[in-house]
């Protein structure tokens, strides 16, 4: 019978201990390290990989806010909002083009789907009104408006308007897609496969005396029309949009 007692692990070397460990921390650590062997390295691998992580996201962090500190200006040169700034301190022009963003896809999403009921608190009822006419004109004659593969290149504030309470924004897209029209078996009955660049100006209109938290609350939590809102719209519609340069060369009535 062997003299030599219980077997134990290999030793591992000599183990770094931390400079802010404490007296009982390192007792603990050195019984841990008897019932799973290699415990401290164990911890301070995963320590090491928190460490690595907080480092990348720290990293990551700073890109973001490099990028947002280096933003294009929400105006077009000479544009001045300040008259929106003096009805609603709030008014954050960063923040008014992401929400134009966010009406800009759910309005041609509801185009191309035929489901004017995606664009609901988005469009005036007079653009509402337009719109379902001209899908159901579509949906008669089973033709298909798309855009594949659209893109909003640059948005930009490109006028202002402050009337009696009533304020007018007026932002132009700069767009990418291609435009085509398919009837019910895929056959293009307008446009073609190139990738088109054109501009919109698209005028969002907002009442500053009404109040605006139901229709938001509706969107962003309710979503009753399955298409919720990231951002609180506070009342802004689109009111007109106007394609600007180059002729449609789809049917250029439609919306």
């Amino acid at each position: 019978m062997s003299d030599k007692g219980p077997l134990t692990s290999p030793p591992e070397g000599p183990r770094s201990v931390p400079a802010d460990e404490t007296p009982i921390e390192r007792v603990a650590d050195s019984v841990m390290n008897v019932v799973v062997p290699g415990y401290d390295r164990k911890v301070r691998r995963i320590l090491d990989d928190i460490d690595a992580e907080a480092v990348a996201t720290q990293r990551l962090y700073g890109t973001e806010q490099a990028l947002m500190d280096n933003r294009p200006t929400a105006e077009a040169p000479g544009v001045d909002i300040s008259a929106i700034k003096a009805l609603d301190p709030s008014f954050d022009d960063q923040q008014f083009l992401s929400l134009a963003r966010e009406s800009f896809y759910g309005i041609r999403k509801a185009r191309a789907l035929d489901n004017p009921a995606l664009a609901d608190g988005e469009l005036s009822p007079k653009m509402l009104t337009e719109l379902r006419n001209v899908v159901n004109g579509d949906v008669a004659s089973h033709r298909h408006h798309l855009l594949p593969g659209l893109e909003v290149r640059t948005a930009v504030i490109q006028a202002v308007d402050v009337t009696d309470e009533k304020l007018t924004i007026v932002v132009r897209f700069h767009l990418e897609a291609e435009e085509l029209d398919r009837d019910t078996t895929g056959r293009v009955l307008a446009g073609d496969f190139s990738e088109h660049e054109w501009d919109e100006d698209w005028t969002f209109w907002r009442d500053a005396a009404a109040d605006p938290a139901p229709t938001d609350r509706q969107h962003m939590i309710e979503i009753t029309n399955k298409e919720g809102w990231l951002f609180a719209h506070r009342g802004w519609a689109v009111i007109a949009i106007t394609r600007l340069g180059a002729p449609d060369p789809l049917d250029p009535s439609n919306l």
